[in-house]
């Protein structure tokens, strides 16, 4: 019964909770299993409602720990045909 009511309350964000980290419309933090990495991530908005999180690691490598984007803008097919078509480009940009 409960997972009928929680696949009514998601409608096209049916995928939400496997995929929290990388669809969630609102921001959260992973804890960092061995705090003493210092490691740094920040996030930034490549257009309206597309956020690309970074991680420089030590040695001043870049890797790109995760695309988010905002429901309000797209939906799950739509982020996906964008992620397809955006990539590259990302990778090139950003790393």
């Amino acid at each position: 019964m409960a997972s009928g009511i929680a696949g009514a309350k998601t409608g096209t964000s049916s995928i939400d909770g496997s995929v929290r980290t990388s669809m969630s419309r609102e921001s959260e933090e992973l804890s960092i299993s061995n705090a003493s990495d210092m490691e740094t991530e920040w996030v930034e908005q490549d257009e309206p409602g597309v956020y690309i999180t970074i991680r420089a690691l030590p040695g001043g490598a870049k890797e790109l720990r995760r695309v988010r984007f905002s429901r309000e803008r797209f939906e799950e097919t739509h982020a996906r045909l964008w992620w397809e078509e955006n990539r590259a480009r990302i990778q090139e940009q950003y790393l």
